[in-house]
C-alpha cells in the first residue's frame, strides 16, 4: 500500500503520523468510535489477501528448495515475505506492534477501545526506550 497522504516538509515529501486518543465521560457515546475500524477493513483485507498469495508462493518455493537436498548449497533459500497488515491489534506486546509496523513499512492503524491496553504496551515500549523514538520520529518525520 502506498502512502497517499503526503506533504512537503523541510524540502522533502513526508507522510504524517496521526495519533488520536478520545476521552469522554461514561455513556457519552464513545462506543460508536469502534465503527471506524469498519472503514479500514477493506484496505486490511486486500493487504492480507496479497500476503496470503505471497506466503503460498513462498511455501511452494521453500518446498522445492527443501527437496533439493545436497544441491541446496548452490541456490539461494527463498525469503519469507513480510507479514503486512493495516489493522494492528492494540492487544499485543510492544515488540509485536513494532514488528507489525516494520513489516507494514511503517503504515498501520491501531484501533483499541480500552485505554489500559494502549497504556500497557506504551509502558513496555517506553521501558525499552522505543516510545520516545517512535513518537519523536513520527513528530520529526524520521523513519521509524
Amino acid at each position: 500500500m502506498g502512502k497517499n497522504v503526503r506533504c512537503a516538509y523541510g524540502g522533502k515529501m513526508i507522510s504524517p503520523c496521526l495519533q488520536t486518543f478520545v476521552v469522554a465521560l461514561p455513556a457519552a457515546g464513545k462506543g460508536v468510535l469502534s465503527l471506524v475500524r469498519l472503514l479500514a477493513e477493506p484496505i486490511h483485507d486486500e493487504i492480507r489477501q496479497q500476503v496470503a498469495e505471497r506466503m503460498a508462493c513462498y511455501r511452494r518455493e521453500k518446498a522445492k528448495y527443501d527437496a533439493l537436498g545436497k544441491e541446496r548449497g548452490k541456490t539461494e533459500a527463498p525469503v519469507m515475505p513480510p507479514n503486512k497488515m493495516f489493522l494492528i491489534s492494540g492487544n499485543n506486546t510492544g515488540t509485536g506492534i513494532l514488528q507489525n509496523l516494520i513489516d507494514s513499512e511503517g503504515t498501520g492503524l491501531i484501533c483499541e477501545s480500552e485505554a489500559d491496553t494502549i497504556s500497557t504496551w506504551l509502558k513496555r515500549l517506553q521501558k525499552h526506550g522505543l516510545v520516545e523514538n517512535m513518537n519523536g520520529n513520527g513528530t520529526y518525520h524520521k523513519p521509524t
